[in-house]
């Protein structure tokens, strides 16, 4: 017969292995995670977020609208997308308004006084506008290029959806912008649904 001492330290010895090895697991789980990175991305209708997804990074509430000064739109949501590898990572914020067609021809018209835009490539970008879905999109230029270029600051007008994008990415390591395109894929999350019309949406469907 055992004596009750063995016993109790077996069973001792049988817990501290498994919480070694569930540590160990654990420990395994972080540096993959930490190696490999994490990309999520985030989308909502619900505007009582939207003070919420600029928290970080905070310089987006320099550029991105207060909702009530967004004139009258018929649909909002906004998106948020976030990537970190080690150190490194970047950080987007979108803001997707869709209008009336009366009231999105006013809403582009004074986005075009109010903003001054890259017309052309310069030393650091090689490309200052492109597109996501049906959206035309061009970047902001506030007159500090090298800024500009670790602050995406962008608008996105879309004639056939009557939609204006507001879009804003962080990202301290991009050393040039070769492809507009490309660029915006990368950094900015924005749902089917905000880039293509229910229309197109409902033809795609049918191939």
């Amino acid at each position: 017969m055992k004596e009750p001492g063995k016993k109790i330290w077996k069973t001792i010895g049988v817990v501290l292995g498994k919480a070694a090895l569930f540590a160990a697991a654990f420990f395994l789980i972080i540096v993959l995670r930490l190696f490999l990175g994490f990309n999520d991305d985030y989308s909502t209708h619900d505007l009582s977020k939207y003070e919420s997804y600029l928290d970080y990074p905070l310089a987006a509430r320099e550029f991105m609208p207060a909702l009530d000064n967004c004139g009258e739109y018929q649909e909002a949501g906004i998106s948020r997308r976030e990537r970190v590898q080690f150190i490194f990572g970047h950080h987007s914020v979108c803001l997707f308004l869709r209008y009336s067609e009366e009231e999105y021809a006013r809403q582009k018209e004074q986005l075009e006084k109010r903003y001054t835009f890259y017309e052309e490539s310069n030393g650091v970008f090689e490309d200052v506008s492109g597109s996501i879905g049906s959206y035309r999109v061009r970047m902001v230029n506030t007159g500090d290029s090298y800024s500009d270029l670790k602050e995406g600051k962008f608008i996105g007008f879309n004639d056939e959806m009557n939609a204006v994008l507001y879009m804003y990415y962080y990202d301290d390591d991009l050393d040039t912008i070769m492809n507009m395109d490309k660029t915006l894929r990368k950094y900015f999350f924005v749902p089917r649904s905000w880039r293509i019309s229910s229309q197109r949406i409902a033809i795609y469907e049918l191939f």
